[in-house]
């Protein structure tokens, strides 16, 4: 159990770490470049592709080591609420925040969002998925060092 509990910790420490990398390049290196490279309908289509595309990794990534700490009896308030938090809104990301502002730009697609009724809607809701994309980055972070702490901990 003892080798199982230590395995677990390491393995989430690197996929946290992991996944945290590429929120943060794809959120702040690869997204201004496609903005700075094409045009902005262009850079904003691509883009929510590679976001869902990250966002469905991170929610099975995530629901998988969730399930593994819950089979080897780990799970715990202390050692697991920000990877829950993440899983939690990530999803909300997912499965609302992303179809809804790729509704209004298919309702939009005729003409410029920017100049359409719906652009305070989808900027709010663009607003919000940013800070959201944030949070997620944020609790993978902790969740990287909560993880490190335990390797500390139980593989010593």
């Amino acid at each position: 159990m003892i080798k199982n509990t230590c395995f677990y910790w390491q393995a989430q420490f690197k996929v946290s770490l992991i996944l945290a990398l590429l929120l943060m390049v794809l959120g702040y290196v690869v997204t201004p470049i496609l903005f700075a490279s094409f045009n902005e309908r262009q850079a904003g289509e691509f883009a929510a592709v590679l976001f869902n595309l990250i966002a469905v990794v991170t929610v099975l990534l995530l629901l998988g080591l969730l399930v593994i700490a819950f089979k080897l009896r780990l799970v715990s308030l202390k050692t697991h609420w920000s990877a829950g938090l993440a899983f939690m809104l990530m999803l909300s990301l997912l499965f609302y925040f992303a179809p809804e502002m790729a509704s209004i730009k298919v309702q939009n697609s005729m003409q410029n969002l920017r100049e359409s009724l719906d652009w305070p809607r989808f900027a709010a809701l663009h607003g919000i998925y940013q800070l959201g994309y944030l949070v997620v980055i944020a609790m993978l972070i902790l969740q990287t060092w909560q993880s490190r702490k335990m390797i500390e901990k139980s593989c010593a």
